[in-house]
């Protein structure tokens, strides 16, 4: 991966809070890794807006392709699995 990650400075005026994440995924040793090879991707996220309404960031992965993310959809409600999001949100739901 040879992208430059962005850099904010704390002292800099437009500083933000910012999230990263790594995220590698494995699959599981009866899965053919032919059809599922290991992949690793990096998530750079900021809040948006005051009080925050969304997260807006960019994407890299180790198979060379990189992205931008918006999330704008919030709840005050913690879930712990996308099954419980999906239930949450429902899907197509645009709040």
């Amino acid at each position: 991966m040879s992208q430059n990650l962005p850099r904010v400075s704390p002292k800099s005026p437009r500083s933000m809070e910012v999230r990263a994440s790594i995220h590698v995924s494995q699959p599981a040793e009866y899965e053919c890794r032919a059809s599922k090879p290991d992949a690793s991707r990096i998530n750079i996220l900021s809040d948006l807006g005051r009080p925050a309404d969304r997260l807006e960031g960019r994407y890299w992965t180790d198979r060379e392709t990189q992205g931008e993310l918006t999330f704008s959809l919030r709840s005050a409600t913690a879930v712990e699995s996308y099954e419980q999001a999906e239930k949450l949100f429902g899907e197509g739901d645009s709040r």
